[in-house]
């Protein structure tokens, strides 16, 4: 890379540390998230201040991913009746944390496709977290909330560069990470990863996101919550290489190895994932709404 072209990308990169702070509602809801009893009436009421995201709360429980058969108009409903308490915290969580990151300059970047891998890897990973026995006090949740967040620093390049990263999402979009990776290091100086700890950092959001949004491109990662970020980094892999389901790769391989997860558990917890594939395209296009 050019030197100018490094101080300029080096002068933007001070300015994603420089990204505005966290939204109120950002911080009411991560108050929620640290509460080990959350309220269900004080995070309807939380979610109630702002309107694109109860929109987006209520659009997701009515999608056909959940199946349920009434139709649910108010965000205790939804906690109620379809999502569960933990759940709706976690995508309102996501939902409000992504919100200040316009990708909509960044030609390239397709915000139904990020969240529909986003989904995709989430729920992947939460399905699995209890065959490594990461499913005490709310850990499946807490592995969903970083499969969520594993990526933001995608949509930290598309806001932050967005005519340098279209052209690196228009030839790779979401599949083989770790070229897209190198191609992103090529087009600005950085990872998607570098991007999302940046941010994650700065807004301080819980110590296992953070880890996970770090390392869980590293297989040989084993710092504080490595299963947490070989779960999600084993979910990714899975899903940007269209492996669910099939068969996979070496570095898949990798973390299966590290997580001791049998094959057949693999395939069917996949095959789970696949099989809602076209509720999830739905429940991503809700997301992606403006």
């Amino acid at each position: 890379m050019p030197s100018d072209v490094l101080a300029q990308n080096k002068e933007q990169i001070r300015e994603i540390r420089d990204l505005p702070p966290l939204s109120v509602i950002a911080e009411k809801i991560l108050l929620e998230f640290s509460k080990e009893y959350a309220n269900i009436a004080q995070l309807s009421s939380v979610i109630e201040q702002d309107p694109g995201l109860l929109a987006r709360i209520i659009g997701i429980a009515n999608s056909s991913y959940f199946g349920c058969q009434d139709r649910i108009y108010t965000v205790s409903d939804a906690i109620i009746k379809v999502l569960g308490l933990n759940m709706v915290k976690s995508l309102a969580l996501g939902i409000v944390l992504s919100s200040p990151l316009r990708s909509v300059q960044c030609q390239g970047f397709q915000l139904d496709k990020y969240w529909f891998s986003t989904m995709q890897t989430a729920g992947l990973a939460r399905q699995l977290a209890s065959y490594i026995g990461l499913n005490g006090v709310h850990l499946e949740d807490h592995v969903y909330l970083c499969g969520l967040m594993h990526n933001i620093g995608l949509l930290v390049l598309a806001h932050s560069f967005p005519s340098q990263m279209s052209s690196v999402f228009s030839e790779t979009g979401f599949k083989d990470l770790r070229t897209c990776c190198q191609l992103q290091r090529d087009a600005v100086g950085m990872t998607y990863m570098e991007a999302g700890s940046i941010l994650a950092n700065k807004w301080h959001l819980p110590d296992e996101v953070i880890a996970v949004t770090e390392h869980h491109m590293d297989a040989d990662y084993r710092g504080k919550y490595w299963e947490m970020s070989a779960l999600v980094g084993l979910s990714a892999n899975l899903v940007a290489n269209d492996y669910l389901g099939g068969e996979w790769d070496d570095e898949s391989d990798r973390y299966i190895s590290a997580l001791q997860i049998e094959s057949d558990v693999i395939r069917k917890v996949s095959e789970i994932v696949q099989a809602a594939r076209q509720e999830t395209i739905d429940m991503a296009r809700v997301l992606s709404l403006d």
